[in-house]
Parts: C-alpha cells; sequence; structure tokens
C-alpha cells in the first residue's frame, strides 16, 4: 500500500514540476546551522547557504510575499519563506537574518513542542507575535502523522481554536506534518481546509492556482542548494 501511495505521489510531483514553471515557490526551513546534524542532513541548510540564498532571490527580483498575498501573486515573480517547528537554530541563524532585513516569513508551530529541547520557549514566541515580519501559522497541536489518528485526534490536533489559545494569536494558516500524500489522508485535509484560509503541504513544487487545497512547499536544504549550483542555477 505505502509503494502505491508513493509512487502516485512521485507521479503527481513530476507531472507538477513539468507543468509548474509559472507559480510561487514556498520555501519550507527547519535548521539553519553550521553544525553537522546527521539524522537530520534533508531539514538542514547552513547558514551561509541560507544568507547567501535568500540575497539571490533578492537581487534576481523577487518579491517575498506573506500569506496574505499568495493568492495575486501566481503571476509575479514571488516567492514566500516558511520554517516548521522553530528550532532554536532557525530563530538565532535564519529567522534574525530575515528579521534585519525586514524580509517577511511564516513560522508553523506545534504548541506541545514549546520549550522542549533545541525549540523556542514562551519568551521567544512573544517575539515573533510582536514582529510586524512574522506570521505565525499552526502545525498541529503535536506534531503528529494524521493518517494514523482517529477522527476526534485528527479534530484535537486540528483545531484552529486550541492552537490560538496555546499560541496567543489569530491563525489562519495551518501546515501538516509530514504533509505528503501519505502522510494526509483526504478527510485531514478536507477537515482543516474547513477551519483555515490556507492549507500546505510538503509537496515539493511551486503553488499555482491549482494546487490552493493543499498548497505545496519546496524543501529549502543544503542538497537544494548543491543541486542548484550543479545545475548551474542560482
Amino acid at each position: 500500500m505505502f509503494r502505491k501511495i508513493y509512487s502516485l505521489q512521485q507521479k503527481i510531483y513530476e507531472f507538477k514540476r513539468k507543468s509548474a514553471d509559472i507559480g510561487v515557490p514556498i520555501f519550507m526551513i527547519h535548521h539553519v546551522s553550521d553544525a553537522p546534524l546527521n539524522e537530520e542532513v534533508n531539514l538542514s541548510i547552513r547558514t551561509t547557504e541560507f544568507k547567501t540564498f535568500i540575497n539571490g532571490l533578492m537581487n534576481e527580483g523577487y518579491q517575498i510575499i506573506r500569506p496574505d498575498q499568495l493568492e495575486e501573486s501566481f503571476e509575479k515573480k514571488a516567492c514566500m519563506i516558511t520554517f516548521d517547528d522553530i528550532f532554536k537554530d532557525a530563530l538565532e541563524n535564519g529567522i534574525s537574518f530575515l528579521e534585519d532585513n525586514h524580509i517577511p516569513y511564516v513560522c508553523f508551530i506545534s504548541p506541545g513542542f514549546l520549550g522542549a529541547e533545541r525549540y523556542i520557549n514562551e519568551s521567544e514566541l512573544d517575539v515573533l507575535r510582536k514582529s510586524s515580519h512574522c506570521t505565525i501559522g499552526a502545525h498541529g497541536i503535536n506534531h503528529k502523522l494524521f493518517r494514523k489518528l482517529t477522527g476526534n485526534e485528527k479534530a484535537e490536533e486540528i483545531s484552529k481554536e486550541k492552537h490560538e489559545l496555546l499560541l496567543g494569536c489569530e491563525i489562519e494558516d495551518f501546515a501538516f506534518p509530514y504533509g505528503s500524500l501519505y502522510g494526509c489522508d483526504k478527510t485531514s485535509i478536507k477537515m482543516t481546509n474547513e477551519q483555515y484560509l490556507r492549507v500546505y503541504s510538503t509537496l515539493n513544487y511551486q503553488a499555482t492556482r491549482d494546487s490552493t487545497y493543499f498548497i505545496p512547499r519546496i524543501n529549502l536544504n543544503s542538497k537544494y542548494i548543491w543541486l542548484h549550483k550543479r545545475n548551474g542555477r542560482k
């Protein structure tokens, strides 16, 4: 069963990759660190690579947008920067750089991770809430794999009301943890779209008007940077 779902996901990805030349790349980031992260190599970008990449986007004329600008940006040269989980290294090495350069970004936060080892704490969340550049989004109350949850558990993890209570702000955006076609069943996606204005996946291609029900995001890591350099792209 898993192989069939994975194969379908790959076919959809290949189709979208070829057809989505006009669209908005939404970059998904976890770790920004120069320290080796062995088990998280696909979730990490080096600090210098991150800064160079962001500067490159601006030099190429990209407008880095907020989520509420997405609908009007599909025919523009635009992109979005998002962070998942919000590790301390992402805050210290990535988000601080965006703040210094007045660049908008999105933080998808699971309340259950706040204060845990390597994650941001309540006081750091408060700084993000007060930033005019940061949009805070929901990421599941406890960052669970939705396909394995019961209906009641899904409702608990998705709950907009509970996210807003625990994160202390209004929330319009939700990003699925483990947001593949395997990890997210149709029921979970439908339930989430009923509560939030925008729902994001981890499907690795550009966002277009045809993908607004389950918005794709590109995993930005050091491997992505290496592949772009190898292919002669900035």
